[in-house]
């Protein structure tokens, strides 16, 4: 069957639909710009700020940690990029780093101020804090602000982020509220607990992941109302990459994730016993020194974490050498005969 050449006039006329449609098609990406979650996509890294403390973001043997890092991990897993962190020392810092769009969001217990909507963007709230009072658990529990007489209030430059809080203690100037820079919550409560101070302002959250570490402190009453939590992102450009953070948090938090994550960091510690707490602080002030040294080695011999090692010590033993259990185990590791003589060990103590 014969068919006719098709002309070159004809040729190009046919194909020049198809070649517009595809040069307009490569052009258009780059004829547009891309969104603020495209622009963190491509780069394949999502920066966040925060400050340090249990509730926030630290690093302990296992690496960073801390609720909100991880909760922002999660975030970027799902977004598919690397998370940067960049600790700051004070939320003042943060905002700043956000108005510059020096990172692409806060994730730093930031309650959502409205007179901060004009500068900054919101996520949907995730948590709420209150601020509280606290006291040592040996002086006198005072119901309310006006109970307290004419002493030292401490509490951290950050905790003015409340408005609430801000505008109880310029009503109330004559309580002496004495702010500080460049601390965490837990130093407040240090010093509350050592006697340092009669009062001390600290975050709910700060508090629930701190407690632990406190037995000789307790709340008195709450300052504030319960304020709503959230990430914060710069206000420059679109809102998608906000969108994609409401997404998220309102997906982890029906999955029951986000309760999850609460509960690692704070909901457990309610089961702890103060009193076991104050004597483990003891021992660990007392008698750790003594055979740190020893863990030390023995850790290095066998590449494992001398902290580690210590912690089962004291949960046989009390970090007590001469220690004999009901069953005739023995020693710091409560090792029994049969074990002692597996692992080659001639004394057991």
């Amino acid at each position: 069957m014969l068919t006719q050449p098709i002309s070159p006039l004809r040729r190009s006329a046919g194909l020049a639909p198809t070649l517009t449609i595809l040069l307009a098609s490569l052009a258009l990406p780059s004829s547009r710009a891309f969104s603020t979650l495209e622009a963190v996509q491509a780069q394949g890294v999502l920066r966040m700020a925060t400050v340090s403390g249990a509730a926030t973001y630290y690093e302990d043997g296992k690496g960073p940690n801390g609720f909100e890092y991880l909760l922002a991990k999660a975030f970027a897993d799902r977004l598919g990029v690397r998370l940067e962190v960049h600790v700051n020392d004070s939320r003042g810092q943060i905002y700043t780093l956000l108005r510059n769009s020096a990172v692409d969001f806060a994730a730093a217990g930031l309650i959502a101020k409205p007179r901060y909507w004009r500068s900054l963007q919101f996520s949907i709230p995730y948590d709420s804090v209150e601020q509280k009072l606290f006291s040592p658990l040996a002086r006198v529990k005072p119901q309310s602000i006006d109970d307290l007489p004419d002493d030292s209030i401490i509490l951290l430059a950050d905790g003015l982020q409340s408005d609430s809080l801000a505008e109880l203690q310029r009503n109330k100037p004559h309580q002496h509220w004495k702010v500080l820079s460049g601390v965490e919550s837990a130093d407040l409560m240090r010093r509350i607990q050592d006697g340092g101070d009669n009062y001390a302002v600290v975050d709910s959250a700060a508090y629930a992941a701190n407690r632990s570490l406190f037995p000789k402190t307790r709340p008195a009453f709450s300052l504030t109302p319960p304020e709503p939590i959230g990430w914060a992102f710069p206000r420059c450009g679109d809102d998608s990459l906000v969108q994609a953070a409401n997404t998220f948090l309102d997906e982890y938090k029906n999955n029951g994730e986000l309760q999850r994550l609460k509960d690692m960091f704070f909901d457990h510690e309610r089961e702890l016993n103060t009193d076991l707490i104050d004597d483990f602080i003891g021992e660990v002030t007392g008698t750790l020194p003594k055979y740190q040294e020893l863990f030390t080695a023995v850790a290095q011999e066998y590449d494992t974490d001398w902290r580690l090692l210590a912690a089962i010590a004291f949960q046989e033993s009390r970090w007590d050498p001469a220690a004999v259990s009901p069953t005739g185990a023995r020693g710091f590791m409560m090792l029994t005969s049969v074990t002692a003589q597996e692992v080659g060990g001639t004394n057991r103590h």
